[in-house]
């Protein structure tokens, strides 16, 4: 299953999920409908089988009027989504905790995680597709993948502004998202990952993994490539606001803002203050 990112404004990305077999889609965060169906067009791209929301701001759902009045696409999402847009989709489902997806004819599973704190009811969506693969010996075995559409409460290097959050709900949800495995995926809704290492070399200014990421980033951005997905791996190593439980961190933080921070909720707090300012 390949997912496919549409930029979007200044730095939004729509992802786009395409059926390993059919030339359909799931679309997540349609903040504008004219470039998700110019690249559909571009694809020959027959059906948006779901849309997937993970809050309400306008940069995730402007496209979603238009896409839904041209289509009955069934739309999951927060209830403040559903019920503006209700007249527009059949059917609809307002997402809760632990809830699962299975959208027909889709060889994935899509779980529902609540993930509060950009917004009150920021939500991201675990989708797992097992498939066969071929090894070097040409035989077959089956490898699980983990994506995370996680909207705009874990970036590359960062994390999410709070609107109508609370700062523990969001470093609630910061460490649920990294007890996914490693090797999962991390689809984000922006492009801010220069912006956030820069900011991140602040706190921890020689740490070597963040100096080659920052290297590595300002290669793809000269070239108009995007830095994301990123993984649960290299956000362990690399973004600050994962690692406020280390004392380097909480001592850094400390210093900045003339406090004492312990590690943990208190650094966090702390941090994505500094990083409002930033």
């Amino acid at each position: 299953m390949n997912v496919h990112a549409i930029p979007i404004y200044q730095d939004n990305y729509v992802w786009i999920m395409v059926h390993p077999y059919k030339p359909h889609v799931i679309v997540v965060d349609p903040g504008d409908a004219k470039p998700v169906k110019q690249w559909l067009r571009q694809h020959d791209i027959k059906a948006i089988d779901a849309i997937l929301i993970t809050h309400h701001h306008w940069d995730h759902t402007t496209g979603l009027a238009e896409l839904l009045q041209d289509n009955q696409i069934p739309l999951y999402a927060p209830d403040r989504i559903i019920q503006k847009y209700s007249k527009y989709s059949n059917p609809k489902y307002t997402m809760s905790m632990q809830q699962s997806i299975s959208i027909p004819h889709w060889p994935l599973k899509i779980q529902v995680e609540m993930t509060p704190g950009h917004t009150y009811d920021h939500i991201s969506y675990i989708v797992r597709h097992t498939q066969e693969v071929l090894d070097s010996a040409s035989s077959q075995h089956k490898v699980d993948t983990t994506r995370i559409f996680c909207g705009d409460t874990l970036f590359a290097a960062g994390c999410g502004r709070i609107f109508d959050g609370s700062n523990e709900t969001l470093y609630n949800s910061l460490q649920l998202l990294a007890s996914y495995p490693a090797e999962s995926s991390l689809y984000c809704a922006h492009e801010y990952t220069l912006n956030n290492l820069n900011f991140a070399l602040t706190i921890d200014p020689n740490h070597e993994l963040t100096l080659q990421r920052l290297q590595q980033v300002q290669g793809w951005r000269a070239q108009n490539l995007q830095s994301l997905p990123t993984t649960i791996a290299l956000e362990l190593a690399t973004n600050p606001f994962l690692r406020c439980n280390e004392i380097q961190i909480a001592n850094r933080v400390s210093q900045l803002t003339k406090t004492i921070c312990t590690p943990g909720l208190e650094t966090f707090i702390a941090l994505r203050a500094l990083k409002d300012k930033h």
